[in-house]
């Protein structure tokens, strides 16, 4: 159901009218591939329903929402989709909701800082401490302190305070990493208001429009529409 509806609004944005999309000789193919999409499904599943047993005495599966894209880095054609367990019983696409991104949107930050001429080598700091012009500090996980720290390691440790450290240290910090987020194929929603947290990951993406935006990466930073038709 989620990916029926994906392809109607898809060939409703072409301006294909609604009675030649259910009667007129169209024949749609989807970019899905059928192996990928029943591995999502299952593994999506399975996920749900580990997390609803690892979680609180209240967490229950169907209250989790639990999804999954899988998108072709060269063409951005979606390869594998998983929006919910039931389109009839809860038609919202969670895999085309955006939601807080968290740790993921780090990557924009690195992009934003790489165009302004830091580099993977540039040292930021990894300790707890409070920003410029915030009256609260900015604390990793945990409270664990790194000390100063490369951009590479804090990539791969998702290390917070150095990305603070990083959005104040660049020139419009909090514009560059929104602008390198929506060059990738994040769209602006929720969340993206311009402050020196801002790569912490309140700021609400997709999983599609995420999937999206990291197969723009894998493409040497050529950015594809993510897409689910083609039309014969």
């Amino acid at each position: 159901g989620y990916l029926i509806k994906m392809v109607e609004r898809e060939l409703e944005n072409a301006g294909i009218p609604e009675e030649q999309v259910q009667g007129g000789g169209l024949r749609i193919t989807t970019t899905i591939d059928k192996r990928l999409q029943d591995k999502a499904v299952e593994v999506a599943q399975q996920y749900t329903k580990k997390a609803a047993e690892g979680g609180d005495d209240e967490a229950r599966a169907e209250d989790l929402h639990v999804a999954l894209a899988s998108v072709d880095t060269a063409t951005g054609a979606l390869k594998a989709m998983y929006g919910g367990p039931d389109y009839l019983s809860h038609p919202r696409n969670w895999a085309t909701t955006a939601r807080p991104a968290a740790s993921t949107f780090k990557t924009f930050a690195v992009i934003a800082g790489l165009r302004q001429g830091f580099t993977l080598r540039s040292h930021f700091n990894g300790n707890t401490f409070t920003p410029r012009g915030d009256p609260s500090p900015v604390h990793n996980q945990g409270d664990e302190e790194f000390g100063s720290v490369s951009l590479r390691r804090a990539l791969a440790k998702s290390i917070n305070t150095a990305f603070v450290d990083l959005t104040q240290e660049m020139e419009g910090g909090p514009d560059a990493i929104a602008k390198a987020a929506n060059d990738a194929g994040a769209p602006e929603s929720k969340g993206w208001e311009r402050n020196n947290r801002l790569a912490l990951g309140v700021a609400e993406v997709s999983p599609v429009n995420m999937a999206n935006a990291y197969a723009t990466l894998a493409n040497e930073g050529k950015r594809n529409a993510a897409h689910l038709s083609l039309i014969h």
